[in-house]
């Protein structure tokens, strides 16, 4: 059985409306920084360091460490972690979505929407996005 791991769609845009309210100092920060992720992750050409901007976000939220210590834990297809080969620029894109869902996962442990950041996840199963298999933990 083929399995794909995705995230919870409701509490990323519940995360984009907590920010919007910036009700506080950190929900400021992470609204500037998920828009600088947004904007990179368009593709639109920035002049952004995208390796000092993964840095500093790294730094900035152990939320992004803990999420990928999670995804390690992931298998696919026969048990076996994904593997693929990328090229540079996939890489650091690929580390910066995984950012932008460690910024969001930040706002929602801070506003109590969530209590870990293995609840952002949901496992799709089979070729269908609409079969779900549950949440993972």
């Amino acid at each position: 059985m083929e399995y794909m791991v995705a995230y919870d769609d409701m509490l990323i845009e519940l995360a984009y409306g907590l920010i919007k309210e910036k009700s506080n100092e950190d929900d400021m920060k992470a609204a500037e920084d998920l828009y600088v992720l947004d904007t990179i992750l368009s593709g639109v050409k920035t002049c952004f360091n995208l390796y000092g901007v993964d840095k500093r976000l790294r730094k900035d939220y152990k939320t992004i460490e803990m999420m990928e210590n999670i995804q390690d834990k992931f298998c696919y297809n026969d048990k076996r972690p994904m593997k693929s080969i990328v090229t540079e620029e996939e890489r650091i894109m690929n580390r910066l979505e995984s950012d932008r869902i460690g910024v969001i996962v930040d706002v929602l442990i801070k506003h109590e929407k969530i209590k870990s950041v293995d609840e952002i996840y949901k496992r799709v199963c089979g070729s269908s996005e609409n079969t779900f298999c549950g949440t993972t933990a």
